[in-house]
């Protein structure tokens, strides 16, 4: 009976609680208010790239956040490539290739420029009103406040879910999962967090 006791603790204590509207607005608060006073977060940072297949290519580097527009993932591995956010401008290098982009001229980067820097600022609210395809929840698993946007309806590109991570003892985002219709995701961890 006492083992039967601690295992139902150990499973109750790895649930996560979706919280009532009123619960889940005091955790967006306090996620908005914690950011608010960030002006530049540095961060180591691994990624994961999982194909369609399945596969799963693991990445890492260092990512620099200031706000309100400046977002840099410096690879280093794959060593060298790059991510930038800057001056309205999204640029990326994979392999010794790069590409820029117009922001105001290529609505998708804007899009994808736009969610990356707002879920670093704990603008969530932001991103629903922007984004009115998709439904939200927030959740507490006992350390992280999460929050999951699910698409409303299938579309032929984007994201069917994302779901963002923030810390409970200080509201930084710790976690990223961004889910392609395809199947295709990319999951961000960030790891030894400096803010300023």
């Amino acid at each position: 009976m006492k083992k039967l006791s601690l295992i139902l603790t150990a499973v109750l204590a790895c649930v996560t609680v979706v919280c009532s509207a009123e619960t889940a607005d005091l955790m967006l608060d306090k996620i908005e208010k914690a950011n608010a006073k960030v002006t530049s977060i540095e961060s180591n940072f691994e990624e994961t790239k999982v194909l369609v297949n399945k596969k799963r290519i693991p990445m890492a580097g260092v990512l620099t956040y200031k706000t309100p527009d400046y977002m840099q993932k410096a690879y280093t591995q794959p060593e060298g490539d790059l991510f930038l956010i800057q001056n309205g401008m999204l640029t990326m290098r994979s392999q010794g290739k790069e590409k820029k982009f117009d922001l105001a001229k290529v609505p998708m980067m804007n899009s994808l420029a736009n969610l990356l820097l707002k879920a670093m600022s704990g603008q969530i609210r932001s991103l629903a009103a922007e984004n009115n395809t998709s439904d939200y929840t927030v959740m507490d698993d006992g350390k992280d406040y999460i929050v999951r946007f699910e698409a409303k309806e299938k579309a032929a590109v984007g994201y069917s879910n994302i779901t963002f991570h923030y810390r409970k003892s200080d509201c930084l985002l710790v976690q990223l999962d961004m889910v392609e219709f395809s199947g295709m995701a990319s999951i961000y961890v960030l790891k030894d967090i400096k803010t300023k």
